[in-house]
């Protein structure tokens, strides 16, 4: 029966960092990518690049090739 305490106990502490960590961890945000899309999007409708060559900064991926344009024409 010792190793079923043992065992109890590690899940008890695993599951209190979990708590504790967790809602730093899974907090809502928008990340890099999220980020570079809102940005290509905006530039869009702003007309600074067109559908067929997206445009991040000039400095910063000046034709954004990366991913395919229609989610960025969606938004």
């Amino acid at each position: 029966m010792k190793a079923g305490k043992t065992i109890f106990f590690y899940f008890f502490v695993a599951g209190v960092c979990l708590i504790i960590i967790s809602p730093h961890a899974l907090s809502d945000g928008m990340f890099m990518d999220g980020l570079i899309y809102s940005t290509i999007a905006k530039n869009m409708a702003n007309g600074l690049c067109s559908f067929w060559e997206p445009h991040f900064t000039t400095t910063c991926h000046a034709n954004f090739y990366e991913h395919p344009p229609l989610a960025f024409g969606l938004q």
